[in-house]
């Protein structure tokens, strides 16, 4: 591929060429999913991650039990049917409450 299909793939002027090469590429199906981080806030401070504590220059945010499942159900209506959900290591997300959500 050069440089120019390779934008053109990432612009999504072509979706379908997009799958049928990757496909080609990798042997096997394309499968989509959709991720959803719910929350960028980590008390961990791993110096390879854009979310680690000490990155003093990201806006933080945590998303609400409420637009989290709002989120998982625009990613079921666009046709995609797995849902990833994603977060730093932040304290304020129990199990308990993530269990609910994905109950939901």
């Amino acid at each position: 591929m050069d440089r120019d299909e390779i934008l053109s793939f990432l612009r999504g002027a072509d979706d379908a060429g997009l799958f049928a090469r990757a496909a080609e590429m990798a042997g096997a199906e394309v499968y989509l999913r959709g991720l959803v981080e719910f929350s960028n806030v980590c008390v961990h401070n791993c110096l390879y991650c854009g979310l680690r504590r000490d990155n003093r220059g990201l806006a933080r945010y945590r998303m609400t039990g409420d637009e989290v499942v709002a989120c998982a159900e625009q990613v079921a209506q666009a046709g995609i049917r797995t849902v990833v959900l994603q977060s730093g290591d932040d304290p304020a997300v129990s199990a308990e409450s993530l269990c609910g959500i994905i109950r939901r």
